[in-house]
């Protein structure tokens, strides 16, 4: 079953056009999406979130659909562990607490910092964000370049958590970088 299934898509912002002819997603795939800068990775990733207009087909089989964009998407001044229970709350969500301090212990993330969100490193920020949509175990996860700023380790970590995701979950995510753990890919440099 598809998951997702893009027909002659077009997102256009001043000068910059980004056009699919035809994309397909599996459910239950690993999907990455890779490229340079600039060829509109985060523009696909935000209309799949519904951030922007588009024209064309772009149809999701869920609605159960959740994705760490960038930092922006944070709440600055909360604590991770107060962010994870406003989370929590707002999705209804009683395991999401101990998904989040599982997945905290994994990538070594103190979930109990005395630290605004705002004043964590880059590598720490990414983290809660990355903690914040695996511990929700959507049908959907979107996530934009989430290896950016994570230590070796944290990497390495990350594709565990996406191998061994729920079989029937889907992982949309875009990187620079090659990887050994999608399944299929689409390379938005050949557009």
């Amino acid at each position: 079953m598809n998951i997702l299934e893009v027909n002659n898509f077009n997102v256009k912002i001043n000068k910059f056009a980004l056009n699919i002819p035809e994309l397909v997603v599996k459910q239950g795939d690993i999907f990455h999406i890779k490229g340079k800068n600039g060829v509109g990775k985060t523009v696909f990733l935000n209309t799949l979130m519904g951030f922007m207009n588009y024209s064309g087909k772009l149809k999701i089989t869920t609605k159960d659909v959740k994705g760490f964009i960038n930092n922006d998407t944070l709440i600055p001044y909360l604590y991770p562990s107060e962010y994870f229970r406003y989370l929590e709350k707002a999705n209804s969500n009683n395991k999401y607490l101990e998904n989040c301090k599982s997945f905290s212990k994994l990538l070594k993330f103190d979930i109990d910092e005395k630290k605004y969100i705002r004043d964590l490193s880059e590598g720490n920020k990414k983290k809660v964000g990355i903690i914040s949509i695996l511990s929700l175990e959507n049908d959907l996860m979107i996530f934009d370049e989430p290896y950016a700023y994570l230590d070796d380790f944290s990497c390495n970590v990350l594709d565990d958590f996406f191998i061994n995701k729920k079989p029937d979950s889907t992982i949309i995510f875009s990187s620079h970088q090659e990887t050994k753990v999608a399944n299929d890919s689409f390379d938005f440099s050949e557009l």
